[in-house]
Formats: C-alpha cells, structure tokens, sequence
C-alpha cells in the first residue's frame, strides 16, 4: 500500500497506509488480534477486528527458525520437563504442517485452519500473568539503572574519604568529578535536595576547592581536580 503522511488537527504528524478504496488505515496488536484502524474524513477513527489479514510466512523460511526454535528448547533452563516437551511436540506438528504445504497449493484459509490446533496448544500453555510480571520486572531494572550512577556516586565519596585516597591521580579525581554530575542529572527527578547536594559537590571538585584529608595527601598537587 502507498503510505501518505497527515497533519492533524492537533499539529501532530502522523504515517497512514492508503487503503484500495483510497481511505486511510493502519494497524495495531491487541492480544492475538489484528486490529485495523480507519480515518474518517472528519478525523475520527473506528476499529475493527482485521484477522483475515494474517499471512503465513513463507514454510521454508519459518520451518527452519522452528527447527532452530525447537532445537534451543532442549538447553533451556528455564522449562520444566513437562512443558519443554509440550511445546517440542506442537512446535513439530507445525513444523510438518508447513512442510506438507509446500508440496500442496494450499490457500491461505486452509493453512491458518491446519494450524489452528497446535498453535492454540501453545497458547494454552502460557502463563497468563507472565506478561504483567515481564512489564513489572523490567520496570524494576530500570528503577537499578537509574540509581545506579547515584550508587557510583556513593563509591566515589567512599575514595576519596578512605586511606588510599592519596593514590589517587588528576585523571582519577577527574573521572569521579564526572560521576558525581551524572549522579546528580539522574537524581533531578528522584530526589532534588540529593541531587541538589551531588551539585554542589561537583562544583566544588570542578573549582578545585575541594581537598583530600590532609593526613591522606602526601601529594598536594593530586589533592584537588584541576
């Protein structure tokens, strides 16, 4: 389809795939479902279950991902016995279906219908709350990354307070300035009176008033960032 690009009335830019009677339309998941959307000419959208739309991959190239797919399951640690072998089983069923399409000139409808049964057998074996735990799971390694420079930042202050901070060279002190300031950029939105404190600490690196314990520094010249 030829894509054209629209302006709304709100100023946004927006891409639409041109549908054969010339409307606009696109697509969204929802689920297993294909759902397509329709602009009217008034701006409103409708949507609409769009499922005969589906196409079958081409079997050669999708029997050899399953074959690869169906491989890997056996080194899997994460798969119980009971479900690898569940799923090997459906995953071959598929596989044997393609590999008879390729010989017949099956239409698209009798495919889908062949496949019908071993892949609801795989739907059937997925966890329902795995994706709400997926979603609560990856916020959470998030929330580690963006703490993660304020955690530097505390690994910082501990050097230059411990007994080795004397060892510590210009290019040391230099690289610690610039991992207070990205602590501090992060921790804008986390917490402001933190990040206000990481500020001004990096200030006073940066302005070189900032020096070692003097029983720690044996090198003046190394006590201070520039």
């Amino acid at each position: 389809m030829a894509i054209k690009r629209i302006t709304t009335e709100d100023g946004f830019t927006e891409w639409w795939a041109e549908a054969e009677d010339g409307s606009l339309i696109r697509w969204k998941l929802e689920g297993e479902n294909l759902i397509a959307q329709r602009r009217q000419p008034d701006g409103t959208i409708t949507e609409k279950i769009d499922d005969v739309r589906w196409q079958i991959k081409d079997p050669q190239t999708e029997i050899a991902r399953l074959e690869e797919f169906r491989a890997g399951l056996e080194s899997n640690p994460q798969l119980t016995n009971d479900d690898r072998q569940a799923i090997i089983r459906s995953a071959g069923k598929i596989i044997t279906i393609l590999k008879a399409a390729q010989n017949t000139k099956q239409s698209q409808e009798s495919l889908l219908a062949a496949l019908n049964e071993p892949e609801a057998e795989l739907t059937a074996l997925r966890d329902p709350d795995a994706a709400s735990m997926k979603q609560a799971l990856q916020k959470a390694a998030e929330d580690i990354s963006s703490k993660e420079t304020f955690i530097q930042a505390l690994a910082v202050a501990r050097k230059l307070s411990g007994p080795t901070a004397s060892a510590l060279t210009t290019s040391d002190l230099q690289f610690m300035a610039g991992q207070i300031n990205r602590a501090g950029v992060k921790m804008k939105e986390l917490d402001p009176g933190t990040a206000g404190m990481l500020q001004q600490a990096y200030d006073a690196l940066k302005a070189a008033r900032l020096n070692l314990p003097a029983r720690h520094c044996q090198r003046p010249a190394m006590c201070s960032i520039f």
